[in-house]
């Protein structure tokens, strides 16, 4: 018998998270579904790749920090799954911010690391000499460049949920999450900032909220709690990073009376500087420099 399966979908766009369903007819279901009659809810989270979030803060206004890169050459170190997926999503995002700050040699130093990585994992089976040729024979176009870091993102988020592997996407997600805002948050005075770089940092909330929320819907099932403990205090810091001054406005239209409010949002300054501070101790956590 044939089921339809109801497919929520989170998406990235300018900013926003939107969500989107989808009506499928299958005989056969991956894991994770809610089975109600003939319905299948599945929650399927997509995220942007790291080379977006870096080039909607900086577009181009912040130099290369390759100070605050994480370190290929200590890979042996990480021997669990979860850490190693975790180092591949951090990579991911180190390989972004080469490419887009115009540091193509070391870009290619984490691609390679990224495909060693891979081959062990059985992460990215398209991973082998089309995208690295590809890079290579691109290597004077940013533009090219990010793109194809983009379209490996794509490829890997599609790769991972087509078979099914759910937990290394997550962890490979919060890699490159929290890899991108360590670079950005360490890359620029914070209070002296003309408030717009403060912004967009603030505007990453959406991304934050989203992945604290897909943490949640899979917690139980693939035992996602250190994780979730992981993230909770940049969740906390992102719940109160902005700050709303509303003041009542009253005023006339089309001869009646209106009772309304102007609405200001303003970026707490010392919540970005605590944030940063928390992103750096979970970094710093997750990489090995001992």
């Amino acid at each position: 018998m044939k089921k339809t399966l109801l497919m929520i979908v989170t998406f990235f766009l300018g900013g926003i998270f939107l969500k989107a369903e989808i009506q499928i007819t299958s005989n056969s279901y991956p894991p994770l579904m809610n089975l109600i009659e003939d319905t299948i809810l599945l929650e399927i989270y997509s995220f942007p790749a790291p080379d977006e979030i870096i080039s909607y803060v900086i577009q181009q206004q912040l130099d290369h920090h390759g100070e605050f890169l994480s370190d290929t050459d200590i890979t042996n170190k990480y021997l669990t799954d979860n850490e190693q997926t975790i180092l591949v999503g951090i990579y991911l995002a180190d390989m972004a911010y080469c490419f887009t700050t115009d540091e193509q040699s070391k870009g290619l130093k984490y691609l390679n690391t990224i495909n060693e990585i891979a081959k062990k994992m059985s992460l990215f089976p398209y991973l082998e000499t089309n995208i690295k040729d590809r890079i290579i024979s691109n290597l004077g176009s940013i533009d090219t460049l990010k793109a194809i870091s983009n379209e490996m993102h794509d490829l890997t988020s599609d790769y991972l949920l087509d078979t099914e592997r759910i937990d290394a996407y997550i962890y490979i997600t919060a890699g490159g999450i929290i890899e991108s805002l360590y670079i950005l948050l360490n890359s620029y005075e914070i209070k002296e900032s003309n408030n717009i770089i403060n912004q967009r940092i603030a505007e990453q909330k959406a991304i934050i909220d989203n992945m604290n929320e897909m943490i949640n819907y899979y917690l139980d099932f693939y035992q996602l709690k250190t994780l979730k403990n992981n993230i909770q205090p940049i969740v906390n810091i992102y719940s109160s990073i902005i700050d709303i001054n509303s003041n009542n406005k009253v005023y006339q239209q089309n001869n009646l009376l209106i009772i309304g409010s102007d609405s200001k949002n303003q970026i707490d300054v010392e919540q970005i500087i605590h944030l940063r501070k928390e992103v750096n101790t979970l970094r710093n956590k997750w990489i090995k420099n001992e």
